[in-house]
């Protein structure tokens, strides 16, 4: 859309039929500029990167601080991909793939 000085903007529309005896004659179409809408959807955006971004740093210096924590998150992930690469090599074997194809 654009304003009478030629700048354009963002606008949502609405249309509807305009008819007479069932026939319809026309329409009538309303034009709204979201142009502030979408400032502020960029603005919450924004807002949400800055608090996700903030909360890494809090996430990191907690594993520093704890590092048994993580040491113990690591050894449970650890694991857990074994036993899922043992389950898989199970099965690999039992369909007949050879490890030296």
């Amino acid at each position: 859309m654009f304003w009478a000085d030629g700048t354009n903007f963002p606008a949502k529309y609405w249309s509807y039929p305009v008819d007479h005896d069932g026939e319809m004659v026309g329409c009538v179409v309303t034009f709204v500029d979201i142009t502030e809408r979408l400032k502020q959807d960029e603005e919450l955006r924004l807002t949400d990167k800055m608090a996700a971004l903030g909360e890494l740093p809090a996430g990191l210096a907690h594993e520093l601080n704890n590092p048994a924590a993580a040491a113990s998150r690591a050894s449970s992930q650890l694991l857990e991909s074994l036993g899922d690469l043992q389950s898989t090599t199970i099965e690999l074997t039992r369909v007949g793939i050879d490890h030296q194809l």
